[in-house]
């Protein structure tokens, strides 16, 4: 990867509420407009080495794929309007602001990658439902980048048997929101009805489901991972585990992807006990297994946070079970 590091010298205590809102408000969203940009990092100090005084108030880091990106980028209208507000900065607060240009150094530790951000990574990525933003478009590139990634995952026998249906057109996601509701609407509202007065948390999670019931139509992309070819009972244990692990992995790389790039999702399948409607509807041949559908969109922040699970020795057994 290759970055433009920037630092920003500490503004007058007087001036760093005003400061942080410029910088947060203004100045982020434009950087966060520069075309190619893969993704920044924001760092705000706060204390030095050994408990000194830290030298910076601010360091962002913004990272491109190579040096030809951040070249081309750096022609563009939002690049200039980044740095003019830069320097709108610098003369309003008195603040001083370096910059750096080069390639990120591979290293040894942790495999070569940035555990802290793969770990938020993994354990962020929420099944989204209410904070998904029904009003922003996603770009048709978008989704296919991350299918992209989603195609690196594990299949069996390398067969790469998945394929990607994708959903944009408002009178298909209104019909297959119809024959979502149908297909489990009401088990959901039993499910409801079911929940122990005190399982507050439980309650959540059927109210967003049910809220997804209502709004799925308005959800500005649907997505239905599918794998070549049928599987039923008669089949060895074995034969049908294999078939569905090769493309539910694909399926959580397509989920991260989307979640790296401030977007979110949640696995659904309740529209499969009506999988035949769907397939009418989309074209999918008889001969091609739908294995969920996805609701797609940007969300309404980025700022998720861990679930509360017990701890990984209370389900995990050594040598033998029990």
């Amino acid at each position: 990867m290759y970055k433009v590091v920037a630092v920003w010298s500490h503004p007058k205590p007087a001036d760093v509420a005003a400061f942080e809102k410029h910088y947060l408000e203004i100045h982020c969203p434009l950087a966060k407009a520069v075309p190619e940009l893969r993704r920044i990092v924001l760092t705000r100090t706060a204390a030095g080495l050994e408990g000194s005084a830290p030298v910076f108030h601010r360091l962002a880091e913004m990272i491109f794929d190579d040096e030809a990106a951040l070249e081309r980028s750096s022609h563009s209208a939002q690049w200039k309007a980044l740095r003019e507000d830069a320097g709108v900065m610098i003369g309003k607060f008195d603040v001083k602001l370096d910059v750096g240009i080069g390639w990120e150094d591979a290293t040894s530790y942790g495999g070569g990658f940035d555990l802290d951000g793969v770990d938020r990574l993994l354990s962020t990525t929420r099944a989204v439902r209410k904070r998904l933003d029904l009003s922003k478009p996603v770009p048709r590139e978008l989704i296919l980048e991350c299918v992209g990634l989603s195609q690196q995952a594990p299949t069996g026998s390398n067969r790469q048997g998945w394929r990607w249906l994708v959903v944009t057109d408002a009178k298909k996601r209104k019909a297959l929101a119809e024959i979502y509701k149908r297909g489990g609407g009401e088990y959901l509202e039993q499910a409801r009805k079911a929940t122990p007065p005190g399982d507050k948390q439980t309650a959540r999670v059927y109210d967003s489901a049910l809220w997804l019931v209502d709004h799925l139509h308005e959800v500005p992309v649907h997505v239905i991972p599918c794998a070549l070819g049928r599987v039923n009972d008669s089949l060895p244990l074995g034969m049908r585990a294999g078939f569905y692990g090769s493309i539910y992995p694909a399926v959580w790389s397509f989920q991260l992807a989307l979640r790296s790039r401030g977007l979110g999702s949640v696995l659904t399948t309740l529209h499969m006990n009506r999988e035949e409607e769907a397939a009418e509807l989309l074209g999918i041949p008889k001969d091609v297994t739908q294995v969920g559908l996805l609701p797609v969109a940007y969300t309404q922040g980025m700022d998720f946070k861990p679930a509360h699970r017990d701890g990984p020795q209370s389900i995990t057994y050594f040598e033998r079970w029990g």
